[in-house]
């Protein structure tokens, strides 16, 4: 048959099943939208919302489900239809209809998005948006145990203020550090622009910290310009360790403020290329040690810093999109591809200084999904300033991997091997509880070399009490760290061994959940630890964003 009269017949039919009031199956009209060379017109953007528990399912009949339902704050629509990246009467792209289910998903309040494509004449479609809620709002205990060591507290949190979109946080907590007081607020889409501001204040027993942050993102693979501009400043004391023990203490008063502007130069498909012109400040200042500690812990570091600089990223991007990965059922999607940025920056001068220094930042990001099981994701990152001679630097090579297994299993993997010189001292590399393994001190081992491997088998089970379902998980966390001045041959590995329970739920705060670890510490006898948090202790797979996390002086990235 010629391609004129398949045409015609698909319009015809397409006709035809308009005016008996038949709906097309959305994935054969999608599929002929996409290899059509003319695209329909949206005559109508339908935003629906529907109830957190399906109220049509006899087992969300009885309490507490109903009463849940009933009190909890629906998203207004246009929280929804800000994140589309199309409008009434523009014609349907397939791809822009993904990228915007994608935003709406990366929302921390949607349990599942769905979409309906109704034929209205043969040019011309509805569209129509169905979003199921997640509960938001969790006033509840702040309480962790890592290393013996607990952490209590309560906290109020509300992902989704009233249905208007904005995040807030009140928290108190008793830490190891002392107590700790927290104030939280998000708003992606300051005014329904897409501006977003940030702000993050925390006061400790030893100091205070602020964090405000506002910029315009790159929201879309199509989006030409972006920017950003942080500041943050903390005022109080800090530790100086070394292998667990604290050496010293100091008083920190240290400002960051930076900014960034990037245009997109390149597009053709998936591939793309952002420039970006960057501005660093950073000021510090050390005094009042309590016990001054050896100059090996205090390499040359200056008290002012100022830069400004260049750079590039070259991205080719994809996505899939799975379930029960580090998830309880809500879709994940995970990105595919490759991720190339390189940064250059020059001192500048402050009070008629000039520290002469180049600053030299760059990343390369890959991850792939083979046999539609294997996951793997690779990425070196690096950094150096030098004059004559090179005076910093450290680099980063990170590993995470999933497998998927039968019946709901997943062997997780994630690696990391760090190298520096010159490490600032509040900069520290440890190796512990907070950084690697679990069941061990915190600040258990430091030092200026690292390597940190975890492997976790994830069974995600079908019991389910009240939409919370249950987790188990076997571990394995080794590492190593070591001095420049030592040889690594002869350090010994820290290993701990273990099983846990993990309990989860669509439902609520984005499919968070509980973690609690049973540790074996192998080092020097076997200790058993508690280990306690939210989320698991390490993400099976790594997000790739259109340009790299904004580099501190180039390449001392956020951490």
């Amino acid at each position: 048959m010629p391609k004129w009269r398949k045409i015609h017949f698909f319009l015809f039919s397409l006709l035809i099943c308009f005016e008996i009031g038949y709906t097309i199956p959305n994935d054969l009209l999608i599929n002929h939208i996409r290899n059509g060379s003319k695209r329909p017109i949206i005559r109508k953007i339908a935003i629906h919302t529907l109830d957190i528990f399906d109220s049509s399912d006899t087992k969300y009949r009885k309490f507490p489900f109903p009463l849940i339902n009933k009190i909890h704050f629906d998203t207004k629509a246009h929280v929804i239809k800000r994140e589309l990246l199309f409008k009434e009467g523009a014609p349907f792209e397939i791809e822009l209809l993904d990228e915007s289910i994608r935003n709406i998903r990366a929302l921390p309040f949607f349990d599942e998005i769905a979409t309906k494509i109704q034929p209205v004449s043969p040019d011309t479609i509805d569209l129509e948006i169905i979003a199921v809620e997640q509960w938001t709002t969790i006033l509840g205990t702040k309480y962790s145990i890592q290393a013996n060591q607990s952490v209590y507290g309560l906290y109020l949190m509300d992902y989704n203020m009233l249905g208007f979109g904005q995040a807030i946080k009140f928290s108190w907590a008793k830490t190891v550090d002392g107590i700790q007081k927290e104030f939280y607020f998000n708003e992606n889409r300051v005014l329904n622009s897409h501006l977003q501001f940030t702000y993050h204040l925390k006061n400790y027993e030893a100091g205070r910290s602020n964090f405000i942050s506002l910029g315009r993102p790159f929201y879309s693979i199509r989006s030409k310009m972006s920017f950003e501009f942080n500041y943050h400043n903390y005022r109080g004391w800090q530790g100086v360790y070394e292998n667990e023990n604290k050496l010293s203490s100091f008083h920190l008063n240290e400002t960051d403020f930076n900014g960034r502007l990037s245009s997109l130069i390149f597009r053709q498909g998936l591939q793309s290329a952002r420039f970006s012109a960057v501005y660093y400040l950073n000021q510090i200042d050390l005094k009042d040690f309590t016990d001054p500690p050896s100059q090996s812990l205090l390499p040359e570091y200056p008290v002012e810093n100022q830069n400004v600089g260049i750079g590039i990223d070259w991205i080719k991007l994809s996505y899939l999109k799975k379930q029960f990965v580090d998830k309880f059922g809500v879709i994940e999607d995970i990105a595919l591809g490759r991720l190339t940025s390189f940064y250059i920056g020059k001192a500048v001068e402050i009070d008629g200084e000039h520290d002469n220094k180049l600053y030299l930042y760059g990343k390369f990001s890959q991850s792939k999904f083979f046999l539609n099981n294997f996951y793997l994701f690779g990425q070196y990152e690096g950094y150096t300033y030098f004059d004559q001679h090179f005076k910093q630097f450290v680099n980063t090579i990170k590993l995470k991997s999933f497998i998927n297994l039968p019946a709901k299993n997943l062997l997780a993997i994630n690696g990391e091997f760090t190298t520096s010189k010159n490490m600032p001292i509040q900069k520290q590399l440890f190796l512990g509880e907070n950084q690697g393994l679990r069941g061990f001190k915190t600040y258990f081992k430091t030092g200026q070399n690292r390597i940190i491997l975890n492997l976790e088998e994830r069974f995600y089970s079908k019991l389910n009490f009240y939409s919370f379902s249950l987790g188990t998980t076997l571990f394995l966390d080794t590492g190593y760290i070591w001095d420049n001045s030592e040889s690594f041959n002869n350090q010994p590995p820290f290993t701990a061994i273990g099983f846990g329970f993990r309990f989860g739920s669509p439902k609520t705060n984005n499919a968070g959940m509980i973690r609690i670890d049973f540790a074996w510490c192998l080092h020097q006898g076997p200790n058993i630890a508690i280990s306690m948090g939210k989320n698991h202790f390490f993400s099976a797979y790594e997000p790739l964003n259109l340009v790299s996390v904004f580099p501190q002086k180039f390449g001392e990235v956020k951490q």
